[in-house]
Formats: structure tokens, sequence, C-alpha cells
């Protein structure tokens, strides 16, 4: 059988004595958990679901895999929105579900030592009593695992000033299609031969699956103060973000949120409605979740870059500019920003987040062209911007039960990233490419380049039994 078959029993009867028959799924109600992700957009259903606990485990399971001409997809936390850990061929998916382990927190050299499967929350709780943290902060803190960070090179929207996660990974091991391991970086800066941790971040499984992570922590900033400013024009919010980086301040974060999110948002979260005295969105109207922290001087520095902050709101007229009380009330309001993805799509049944990058001041008229083509497609869509760094999300609703409807979604996100390569921008954003992003990366780059890729992953996977068919059309 070739890898697009169904599993043999002699194939499931070794991976089962390869882990445990327990952790080798089978029935299709067990394989319908790991059909989609959270994009929800394309199904496939796997073969088999290995659910490893070690690294030698995934070593003797790549193994099993390639004598019997498999494909190997690795999946974490199924957080993605892209299908870039979706089945596409069926084979074999490795969960890292079990392998969850920190294994060191060193706080000596400021790293952690971890199992692909712990999820990012749990990592800044379990180094918070250290004084430390890992900085990126994607809306799906709570649940996404660190090894799909890694897969694709995941953001947040700390990342303005810390970095995404490819400044926080020192070292990685992964399992190759033929079950060879490679190791490659450590505690330390590597800047010997090539940077292979560099070449793996961001490659989306496609050229092994990755079983252990060496991540940079940062200390907690001592002091932080958190702003949510509302402008009457989400041109005028752009235009604020534009004047705080030019006037020398770089926030801890930076975000934008429109007049749909924020919304919804209200309405999940009375409080919300509360803090922000009654402010009803709509129109035109936008928010500005801002982030100052002091790192060197918490005391001069933040009244410094306060009093910047309220100049610019009164130079732009914003509406309200409400500085968060205490340190609930922060929390409060990021974890409320984590969940606007799920409150707006209580509007619709459905939705599809799309990702890109533009260049700051193209972000007025790119919202006025992305909301354009989603009204020429009938649907409604509301943004969630790190507008620090020009990462545009656009959240477009839609009806699953409408067949029509699901193939437009794909029309229209796969016109807003052409909107976003026309204007100098890039898609390349906080999701990796997967199988939703492929046609548009194929307008992205050039043929040599792709082709340069392609020779790479061969490099690693001859036969791309790693994640198929994902980033490459």
């Amino acid at each position: 059988m070739n890898r697009l078959g169904l599993p043999t029993n002699s194939l499931v009867n070794d991976l089962r004595a390869a882990i445990g028959a327990a952790f080798v799924l089978t029935q299709p109600e067990e394989l319908r958990v790991y059909e989609t992700d959270a994009g929800r957009m394309t199904k496939s259903l796997p073969g088999v679901v290995t659910l490893p606990k070690s690294t030698e485990q995934v070593v003797e399971i790549a193994k099993i895999v390639q004598r019997y001409q498999r494909s190997l997809t690795a999946r974490g936390s199924g957080t993605g929105l892209m299908g870039g850990a979706i089945a596409s061929q069926g084979g074999v998916v490795v969960s890292t579900a079990r392998m969850n382990k920190i294994l060191e927190i060193d706080v000596a050299n400021r790293v952690a030592v971890i199992q692909p499967g712990v999820t990012n929350a749990w990592l800044c709780q379990q180094a918070y009593p250290y004084g430390l943290y890992f900085p990126p902060d994607p809306t799906s803190q709570l649940a996404s695992s660190l090894g799909g960070h890694a897969a694709v090179n995941m953001s947040g929207p700390h990342s303005l000033k810390y970095g995404s996660t490819a400044n926080h990974i020192l070292g990685i091991e992964m399992v190759m299609a033929d079950g060879q391991l490679l190791r490659a970086g450590g505690k330390v800066l590597e800047s010997a031969g090539l940077d292979w941790v560099g070449l793996i971040v961001g490659s989306e499984g496609t050229l092994g699956i990755i079983t252990r992570l060496v991540v940079r922590l940062l200390p907690v900033p001592p002091t932080t103060r958190t702003f949510a400013i509302v402008f009457d024009r989400l041109s005028d919010a752009a235009e604020a973000a534009i004047l705080l980086l030019s006037r020398g301040l770089l926030p801890a974060a930076l975000e934008l949120i429109d007049s749909t999110v924020i919304a919804a948002l209200m309405n999940a979260y009375p409080r919300l409605q509360t803090m922000l005295q009654g402010t009803r969105f709509d129109a035109e109207q936008a928010l500005l979740l801002v982030d100052l922290d002091g790192v060197k001087d918490p005391s001069i520095g933040l009244e410094t870059q306060e009093k910047v902050l309220q100049g610019i709101c009164q130079e732009l007229k914003a509406l309200l500019c409400y500085r968060a009380k205490d340190a609930q009330e922060r929390t409060f309001l990021w974890q409320a920003y984590h969940q606007a993805v799920g409150a707006t799509g209580r509007l619709a049944n459905a939705y599809f987040l799309q990702d890109g990058v533009i260049p700051l001041s193209k972000l007025p008229e790119v919202v006025g062209r992305l909301s354009a083509v989603g009204r020429s497609y009938g649907l409604k869509v509301g943004y969630l911007i790190h507008v620090g760094d020009g990462h545009l999300l656009p959240l477009l609703l839609y009806d699953k039960k409408d067949p029509e409807q699901i193939n437009q979604v794909h029309q229209c996100g796969l016109e807003m990233m052409q909107i976003c390569i026309a204007v100098g921008g890039s898609i390349g954003g906080t999701s990796g490419i997967g199988l939703e992003k492929r046609e548009a990366l194929s307008q992205f780059l050039q043929p040599v380049d792709l082709e340069a890729m392609k020779k790479i992953r061969a490099v690693f996977d001859p036969e791309a039994v790693c994640n198929p068919d994902k980033i490459f059309l």
C-alpha cells in the first residue's frame, strides 16, 4: 500500500509493540479528534494516531513508519489555524501530548529544557517563582504547545519588544524521517557552522519531529502599566501606534482591536464595558491595548513613557485612555484579549482567522481594502492587529453549513493575502503556511526560492514523509 492507504494490521501491531497498545489509536471516533485543527477549514482523518512519551519512542515510530512507507505528521495541541497539524495523506500522526515534561529550569543560565508538549502558560507558571518567564504569548497561550510554537515560529502581542519564538529557542532535538536524531544548539548561542536551529524553527514539521527544546527565559519586568485607549476611528488608533514608535517608545505590547471584536468582547465580559465607561463600539471605533514596562528603571522610565502616551492620546483626541488600576485589572484586560477570537466566533457558527504582515503605514488603507473584499463575498470581518509589527489578523465569520460560503472564505482569504503582498507585506504571520496559504506562498516567492526550499527539505527528508503537502503546492 502507498501512503494514502489504510493502516495494515502489522503496522498497527508494530506501533503497539513499540509504545504500548493504549497509546495507538485506530478507532474512527478516536481519530476524528485529530482530523482538523483550530482553523477547522480542512479535515482529513489520520490512519493511526500515536502518543509517545519519549524521544526514543518517537525514533521507533519513525523507523516503523518508514518501513511501511507511510507519512508522518507531528501534532501538538492542535491550536494552529492553517492546517499544519492535519494528516492530509492519512498516515501516522505523532501527538506530543504526553511529552509534556519540563526537564529543567536553569535559573543561572535563564533557560528551560522542555519536551515539545509543554504548554506556553504552564512553562510561564513554573518559571514565575524564579522571576522568569517565556515572552511569546499568542492568544492560544493557555493551550498551545511549545513544539508547535517552534514549528511555525509563533509570535504574540509581546513579540513587539521581546521577539517571536525564534528569538527564544537556543537548542533543538529533532527526529528525522528515517529515525535519525539531530541535535542542534544548547544552552548558549551557537555560532559554529550552519544555523540548524534557525532553519528548523518555522519549518512546520517538514524536516522532522521536534522532541526537545532549550528555550530562553527572561526576567519578569518589575513594573508594567496597561492602557485601554478608545479612538473614534481605526485610522486614529493606527496613527497613535505610529507616533508611539516614531517618538522613541518601544511598548512591550501594542494591540489594535476593531469595533466588531471589542463589541463581542464586551458582550462576553460585562466588566469590560464598565471598565471602558460604557463606550459604545460601532462604526469605525477601535481599541488600542498598550503595555508599557520598565526593566532598568521602573519609575523614571515608565513616567516618561506614560507622558508621551498621554500626549499622543490628547493630540489625536482619544475618547478614553484608561489605565489599569492594579495587577488584577491588567490580568483581566489581557485575559479578555486572549479570548477575543472565541468571543467574536459567537457571532456566527464558524470563523476563519487569516494572518499576514504589512507595513504599519499601510494599515488604514489595507483594513479598508480587506473589509471591502469581505463585503464582496458577503462575509463579516473583524480584526485583531499586532499593530506594532504590522501583523494583521482578519477574522472571517461564515456559515459552516453553507458549502458555497466555505469556498468563499477560502477565496476571500487568498485575496486578502494578495493585498498584503501588493503593499509590500508578507503572508508569513503567526500561524505558518500549512495547507491554507500554499497558493498565496507560490505567488509571494519566486520559483527559484521555492525550489531552493524544496531542495533543503530533501536533504532531511528525501521522500517528503514528514508533514507532506504543507507549505508547498
